[in-house]
Formats: structure tokens, C-alpha cells, sequence
């Protein structure tokens, strides 16, 4: 009998450990719904689940499927960070609805804390994507092309897992995702829904997992998932850590699920002047000085156009843009993720002034002028609840206000001398505009959740008038903060005024639109315009000459006129609409959270 060679000795060794470790079963952990921040047993739950996966050697990795906090906050996500540091395996995390809603809308700080928000690896021949679908349910246009992409590089035999947090159906433009997705075999794995579930969804195997997060009558939990030669399970651990089963797909002769069918865009019946798709994520809406209008995209970028749709001018920064910008005199003001403010020439773009605020800014920027009209200022609220009052020459803040203990996101309402907001902490507040006092505290429900934070309040002189997700809209006395009046009318966080400050104007979660007397709160009119149940999205709706506009979910642009009747005026495609821009003759700006941006004209 021959020797073999020690070079083919080797190479065959090498062979043997391959096709062995080829047929170990792959194994990896999925938690979702962690909840820090939402009591002791969230963080100790967390810290029994990482100690578990820690004594087990075959689970090569973990993902995280969202809601790893409750609230967003930063010192939520660092405790998490800090606990999910502590695993041996590799971690990949994605953001919920949780992690971003109330924490600005970008998700930055989540991005900042865990080093980005989607992901892509390959182990043992199947391929991992996770992808954020921000805090509503929509995936991004720059990481819908991403995805693409990758899906591209992917063997067309390969298994592809992928990983978002919520479920399918509560994404409202799943149908290009799953266009990539069906053309592997693919399957989806979410959170948000707390339970364990398997299903199809448009030809696709789904599994959803319970929360992580403990119960009263059961300890903290997480999926264990193992792919074999022909099978991929998933299962609980149970007491003793052996994974019971709940759910398994075949990974052999699995035909692409069948193609979905377009979505169809509804034609124009307004006049359309013109449209441009940014390609970014539009986190506020775009702003007009009536002769330019102005965007500020998660991107980082602001664009410049003109009243033709020629782009004038654009400026790139370094972090994202999160609130929304302002103009004052010739000078465009903007605010980014990172906490730098700038100072653009409004006409051309060029920079004459920056500076860091050293805090995160998440409500647009309104700019306003002290009495005597000389030194041009600005309001800015932030992530940590103070609001600032910025000189707009220097770029440096002279006034502070602290009333507020919790993220501020709507515009600040500066009205008969004091300046009124919203903010993520129950409330809403009065504060003197020229010494940042709080003159008033107005709360009828402090839940946290039913804050009065993402509608932009409105005023008539002498109420001011704010909704919240608990469904009431309030008038409440400027000077006292004494609720006037208080009415149940289904309404989230849209509220507009009528051209004359006489009615209230409600764009409901409940696929309605309602007009009030804004003297007493009386329903006047209930409109069911069918604009897409499930509104997330702050947008007014605003009158003109006697119509509503308003956009709605879906991405179009809906009018109702005196009588009642819908008309869809323009489809953006889908998305939620941010609140209508007018600017002047029938003109208006119109941009949805996809970044599509069109200015169109009504006539009488």
C-alpha cells in the first residue's frame, strides 16, 4: 500500500473537515421585543437570555429583531448595547417601532449606539439580510435599492433569512421588497407582534416570535433556529434549553413565490408644474419662501429648487437631517442629526456660519423676531426636552427652557408672546418667549404614549388646540392653560385650522376626516375619504377656498370638497404624505417620507 503524499494528506484532511462541518446543523438565537427601560425584569430577562445562549456552544450567532427598547431614549440604548455586549456570539440588531418613534424621527441615536440599522452576512452557504423598517412600517427607497443589490450577489439556489421587525403585513410598501425577496428562497423573520406564529404571506414562509420580554406567567423567552441538509426549524428552548418546536420550512423544492401584481398610481387630476424623486428618506417636509422650495433628507443633503423644479443648488452634511429646515430673510437655517447647525445662503447654498448645539435636534426649526424686529431668532426643540432660542447672526443659543421632560417633535407655536409645544412627556407647555419661564402645564392624560407631542398645536389668539393618540382633540386657554373644551373624535396627531380660525380640521386614525367648531367642539361634518386606516404620520390637513386637502397613508393627495366629495389630486406613490406646502396662486408643495416631492396648481 502506498503512502499519500503529506501535501494530498493534508488536503484530504482538510476535505473530511469540511464535509463534516457541512453537515452540522447551523443554529442561531432571535430575540426580539426586549423592551429596555420598561422595568427591572426587562434588563434582568435580557441578562438570563445572553447567559443562556452563552452556555450553548452551537449557536454561532444572534439577531436582535427590533424593540430592543421601550422608549428609545439614550441611556435605554446604551444598557442595552451593554447587555447584548456581554454574548460571545456575534450580535446583529435591528431598530422597532420603539427604538425610533420616540426618539427623533432617523433613528439615530439607534444607528449611533449599535453601528447602523440593516445588515448582511453569509454562513454555512444560506445568507442573513435584516433590513429597518423605521417607525411606521415602510421601508426606505435607499435601503429598498440596497437590498436589491444584495439580493443580486446572492446565488439563485441560495437560502436567504430575512430579519425585520414587523411583520409583513404592516408594511405598507412590502410589494418591492418582496419582488427581491421571491426570487430566493427566502424566509421572513419579524417581531412586533409578541407571539410565536408561522404563515405565508404573498407565497412567502413567515415567522414571527414571541417578545423576549418577560411575563407575568412566563420567563423572558427566545427562537432558536437550526438549518439542516432538507429542513429549517424553529423552536423554544424549554426549562432544560432542548428547543421545542413550533415551526419548519422545507429548504428543497420550494418554487419563488409568485410575482404581486403593481401597485396601481392613480392619474393627476391636478395640474402637476413637476416632480422629483430624491431617493432618500424625507423625515420632514419640505419648506417654500414662495420663490424656492427647500429639502432636507436623511441623507444628510438639502436641495434647492426652483419655482420650475430646476435644482438651484444643493448642500451635502455629515449626519442626517431629521427636522425640519427654515428660511429667515436670505438665510436657509438647518439642523442635523449630529447636533450641527448651519447657515446657507438661501438663494445659492453657500456656507457663512456653523455651529454645535451639543444636543440632538428633533422638532423643525421656527424662526421668529423679537419686538423691536432687529435681531432675527430661532426656535429649536430637542431630544432631551429643552427648547433654545437661537440668535440667528451668531448661531448661538441666549435662551433655554427646561419645562419639558421629554423629546419635543412638533413645530413650537410662538403666539401672543409665549411659546407652546408638545412634548414626550404628557404634557404640553406654555413658556415665556422673552425669559423662557413656564407660565403653564396642560395635561388631561399623562400616559406617555397619548402625549400631545407629534401635532403641531394651532391657536386662534386666544385657544390653543392639540390632539393626541388617545384620540381627543382639546381647546385649551392660552393665557391660563385651563381646558376650554375636550372632545373624543378618533384623532392621532393631524390637526389643521380653516382659512378663517373658525373650524378644526382632523385627519383620524380611523380612515375619516372630522370638522370641528373650534369654539366648542362640536362635530360639524364627518368625511370617510378612505385615505389608509392606520395613520402614523403627522400631516394637517389645511383648507383652501373652501376644500380640505390633505395627504393621506397611502401617498396620495386627496381634496373634498363643501359637499363631501373625494378627489384624488395626485398619487407620490406609497408613503405617508407630509403636511401640504402652500405657495401662493393655487400653487402647492407636496413630499411623501419616500422623498418623492411634486409642486402642482388647483384652480378655483
Amino acid at each position: 500500500m502506498k503512502l499519500i503524499r503529506p501535501a494530498l494528506a493534508g488536503l484530504a484532511l482538510s476535505l473530511l473537515l469540511c464535509l463534516g462541518a457541512a453537515a452540522q446543523p447551523l443554529a442561531f438565537a432571535v430575540l426580539a421585543d426586549t423592551h429596555i427601560g420598561s422595568g427591572a425584569a426587562a434588563s434582568s430577562g435580557l441578562a438570563a437570555l445572553v447567559q443562556a445562549i452563552n452556555a450553548d456552544p452551537s449557536i454561532r450567532f444572534v439577531v436582535v429583531a427590533g424593540d430592543v427598547t421601550e422608549k428609545g431614549r439614550d441611556a435605554e440604548l446604551e444598557e442595552a448595547k451593554a447587555l447584548l455586549g456581554r454574548l460571545k456570539a456575534p450580535c446583529h440588531v435591528l431598530p422597532g417601532n420603539h427604538d425610533t418613534h420616540w426618539a427623533g424621527f432617523g433613528g439615530y441615536g439607534f444607528q449611533r449606539a449599535f453601528g447602523g440599522d440593516r445588515f448582511d452576512f453569509e454562513m454555512g452557504g444560506a445568507f442573513f439580510l435584516g433590513l429597518s423598517a423605521w417607525d411606521q412600517g415602510h421601508f426606505a427607497p435607499d435601503d429598498v435599492l440596497w437590498l436589491e443589490d444584495r439580493i443580486r450577489r446572492i446565488p439563485a439556489d441560495a437560502d436567504v433569512f430575512f430579519f425585520v421587525h414587523f411583520p409583513p403585513p404592516s408594511i405598507d410598501n412590502w410589494a418591492r421588497v418582496h419582488a427581491a425577496l421571491r426570487t430566493r428562497r427566502t424566509v421572513v423573520i419579524a417581531g412586533h407582534v409578541h407571539a410565536d406564529r408561522q404563515d405565508y404571506f404573498h407565497g412567502l414562509p413567515v415567522w414571527t416570535v414571541r417578545a423576549a420580554l418577560a411575563g407575568d406567567d412566563r420567563p423572558p423567552s427566545m427562537a432558536v433556529v437550526t438549518l439542516d441538509r432538507s429542513t429549517v426549524e424553529i423552536g423554544r428552548p424549554d426549562a432544560a434549553g432542548i428547543p421545542r418546536l413550533w415551526g419548519a420550512f422545507s429548504r428543497r423544492g420550494r418554487a419563488p413565490a409568485a410575482a404581486l401584481a403593481p401597485v396601481p398610481t392613480l392619474p393627476s387630476r391636478a395640474e402637476v408644474l413637476w416632480r422629483r424623486d430624491l431617493g432618500r428618506r424625507l423625515a420632514a417636509g419640505p419648506i417654500s419662501d414662495g420663490r424656492r422650495l427647500y429639502a432636507a433628507d436623511h441623507g444628510g443633503r438639502i436641495t434647492c429648487w426652483s419655482r420650475t423644479g430646476k435644482i438651484l443648488w444643493t448642500y451635502q452634511a455629515k449626519a442626517p437631517f431629521i427636522s425640519r429646515p427654515a428660511v429667515q430673510g436670505k438665510f436657509l437655517l438647518a439642523a442635523s442629526a449630529d447636533g450641527r447647525i448651519v447657515k446657507l445662503d438661501a438663494a445659492r447654498g453657500g456656507l457663512f456660519s456653523a455651529a454645535d448645539l451639543g444636543l440632538r435636534p428633533t422638532s423643525p426649526l421656527v424662526p421668529f423676531e423679537t419686538r423691536s424686529g432687529r435681531i432675527p431668532r430661532f426656535w429649536l426643540g430637542t431630544s432631551t426636552g429643552r427648547i433654545l432660542a437661537t440668535n440667528s447672526f451668531n448661531l448661538t443659543p441666549y435662551l433655554t427652557s427646561d419645562a419639558a421632560k421629554g423629546l419635543i417633535q412638533s413645530a413650537p407655536l410662538p403666539v401672543g408672546g409665549r411659546l407652546v409645544f408638545g412634548a414626550w412627556d404628557g404634557s404640553a407647555h406654555a413658556v415665556d418667549a422673552a425669559t423662557g419661564k413656564e407660565l403653564w402645564r396642560w395635561t388631561e392624560n399623562d400616559n406617555f404614549y397619548y402625549s400631545p407631542a407629534g401635532c403641531a398645536p394651532a391657536s386662534d389668539g386666544r385657544r390653543v388646540f392639540f390632539c393626541a393618540p388617545d384620540g381627543f382633540v382639546s381647546a385649551v386657554d392660552l393665557a391660563t392653560g385651563q381646558t376650554v373644551w375636550r372632545v373624543q373624535a378618533g384623532a392621532w396627531e393631524s390637526l389643521g385650522l380653516s382659512e378663517d380660525g373658525r373650524r378644526i380640521l382632523i385627519k383620524s386614525r380611523l380612515d375619516a376626516v372630522l370638522v370641528l367648531d373650534a369654539a366648542d367642539g362640536r362635530i360639524l361634518r364627518r368625511i370617510a375619504p378612505a385615505h389608509g386606516a392606520g395613520e402614523l404620520e403627522p400631516g394637517a390637513p389645511l383648507e383652501w377656498k373652501g376644500r380640505i386637502l390633505l395627504g393621506a397613508r397611502t401617498g396620495r393627495i386627496l381634496s373634498i370638497d363643501e359637499g363631501g366629495r373625494v378627489e384624488t389630486l395626485l398619487d407620490l406613490g406609497p408613503g405617508c404624505v407630509h403636511t401640504l406646502v402652500p405657495m401662493g396662486g393655487g400653487r402647492f408643495a407636496a413630499a411623501n417620507v419616500d422623498g418623492a416631492v411634486a409642486v402642482f396648481r388647483l384652480r378655483d
